[in-house]
């Protein structure tokens, strides 16, 4: 059952990453907005997924040996998804070298949370997921040598 609850946890970060990936090679590659009658990035980076639907299986394909290259540190919280969630988010702000890019719940039931974490030369992918003791944390950590040569050959 653990291994089970380990490759949802893997899934969800995995889906969580490669959006992100995938809406930063959009946005990279969407023109800047510049004037009223511009188009904002959101617009852009929405009509470049309509046309290029590939691009969302690049970002699995690179999400994938991303979470490989890092591994995945696991441990177990007595707390439900919320208070553990909440609990990651209050160790994060008591930080000083890192900031929240993007957080939120990846089910419509509310048993499993993500976010992502932005530091300087590195980002981490963290889940929690609802078990039956409370909930697990899984944070992948990935560094900038673990992307160069990856989103930019």
């Amino acid at each position: 059952m653990r291994a089970r609850r380990g490759r949802l946890a893997a899934l969800a970060a995995l889906g969580v990453l490669a959006a992100v990936l995938g809406l930063l090679a959009r946005v990279a590659g969407a023109p800047a907005a510049s004037g009223a009658g511009s188009v904002s990035l959101q617009e852009a980076a929405q009509e470049e997924l309509a046309q290029a639907p590939e691009v969302d299986a690049q970002a699995q394909s690179l999400a994938e040996g991303l979470l490989d290259v890092a591994g995945a540190r696991v441990s177990a919280s007595a707390l439900d998804v919320p208070e553990a969630s909440a609990e990651v988010l209050e160790g994060y702000a008591a930080r000083s070298d890192c900031a929240l890019g993007q957080a939120g719940y990846l089910d419509v039931t509310g048993n499993a949370w993500g976010c992502v974490v932005l530091g300087d030369d590195w980002a981490e992918v963290c889940v929690v997921s609802a078990d039956e003791e409370g909930s697990e944390v899984r944070t992948w950590r990935l560094s900038q040598g673990d992307v160069e040569g990856r989103l930019c050959p």
